[in-house]
């Protein structure tokens, strides 16, 4: 997968999400929802412009091993990032209930979701 065609789906994918970003902001009304929302989609879309930079350095390297350390550093910093931001979102504005961690776990979702399939593509072509 070139860069191009990366960042044309990427740019397509982050449309989608702000869209229903604004849809789901309008119908629940919580500013803190929406920080949780804006905060996420940002430090997520720039940690797969990073992972899919490293990926392509990675993937063309003869070492049998590179991809799964970029799997492995993905997983684990994108699990660590998702925990500080959840973090600093309940020291911030003190949520009574869990509802925004609905929020958040449908970006987490739809960006891992994204992630794998520019993983897979990114494979695949090095493969061939």
């Amino acid at each position: 997968m070139s860069w191009p065609r990366f960042l044309k789906e990427f740019g397509l994918f982050s449309v989608v999400m702000v869209a229903i970003g604004i849809v789901s902001g309008r119908m629940s009304l919580k500013t803190d929802i929406f920080w949780l929302y804006t905060v996420s989609l940002i430090v997520f879309s720039l940690f797969c412009l990073v992972i899919f930079y490293y990926a392509r350095i990675s993937f063309s390297t003869s070492s049998a091993y590179s991809a799964n350390r970029i799997v492995i550093i993905s997983f684990l910093s994108k699990l660590l990032l998702s925990v500080g931001i959840l973090l600093l979102f309940e020291r911030i504005f003190s949520p009574r209930g869990n509802g925004h961690i609905l929020h958040y776990l449908f970006i987490y979702i739809f960006y891992t979701v994204f992630e794998v399939y520019f993983l897979m593509k990114l494979s695949k072509n090095s493969l061939s």
